[in-house]
This record gives C-alpha cells, structure tokens and sequence, in this order.
C-alpha cells in the first residue's frame, strides 16, 4: 500500500538564515519558504534545526506529534527483533524532560497517523513506557554529528 502525500507551498519558521527582504526564499516576515504549513499560522513545532532546509522532518508540528505519541505503543518490542518502539538510553545526553523507562518511536511530518513499517525516518520521540504518554521529546539524527551517537534533541518552539 503507498501513502500520498500533498505538498503545498507555504512557509515554515525562520532560524536566522536569509534576510527579511523577501528574496533568496524569504517572505518580508522573514519565515522561511517551504512545502510545509506555515509556522505564522500553526503554531507550536519542534525544530530538527539540523536537518536539511528542504526535509519534511526539519519540522514536526506538536499537534502532530502529540496524536501520535498518544497512539504509540506502551512497550517496546523484543530486544531480539529490529523495529519500534525500542528501548531508548539516551547514550548521547541530550538533556530530556523524561526519565524511566524510556522507549523511542519513529515520528512522521504532516500527519496525524503512525509510523506502521518501512524506513523510519530520522526523528523519533522519547517517552515513558506504558500509559499514558503526556510528556515526552523529539530527538533526530542529526548529520552534523559522526558516529552511532547522532541524536540531538529538537527544539519545542
């Protein structure tokens, strides 16, 4: 089954590249141009700031996240089998909210529904295991760091 997705020109936020004149992919307000939803209107996101300009996961919308974090699973899968959620250690010490038991699970951009299967993405968000999962953070894999330790936590705006 393939899912489709439309893209829109719009804008997202703006993280102090460009100018305010409206040129290099700049509205006057300074926001970004993008495919996404635009940051004025939307609200509250977290910002991959590391990932490229022209990602779909540069930015996750909280209302998206939030739905799906809500609908995550509460326990992770055997450690003998690859997939998610899995057991999260948080090797890199990004500095998290949560703490315990903790479990990441893949995040999708512009979208209310789950990550089912398939290649995951780079960003995840980290919660508590069981439920409810009220508070948690998005981390990425950040390209700017070498190694298996890549995980930067993004920024909740």
């Amino acid at each position: 089954m393939t899912d489709y997705y439309t893209s829109y020109p719009s804008y997202t936020v703006n993280i102090g590249q460009g100018n305010d004149s409206g040129g290099d992919g700049y509205d006057s307000d300074g926001y970004e141009l993008s495919r996404t939803t635009s940051a004025k209107d939307c609200g509250s996101h977290w910002l991959c700031e590391n990932l490229p300009q022209a990602s779909p996961y540069r930015i996750i919308w909280k209302e998206h996240a939030n739905a799906q974090v809500k609908a995550a699973p509460p326990r992770p899968i055997s450690r003998t089998t690859r997939g998610y959620p899995k057991h999260h250690s948080n090797l890199e010490g990004n500095a998290l909210s949560v703490s315990g038991d903790l479990l990441e699970f893949p995040l999708l951009p512009n979208t209310y529904d789950n990550w089912v299967s398939g290649r995951p993405g780079p960003v995840r968000a980290i919660y508590v295991m069981d439920f409810p999962h009220e508070r948690y953070d998005v981390i990425y894999h950040d390209p700017t760091k070498q190694g298996p330790l890549d995980f930067t936590k993004a920024e909740l705006r």
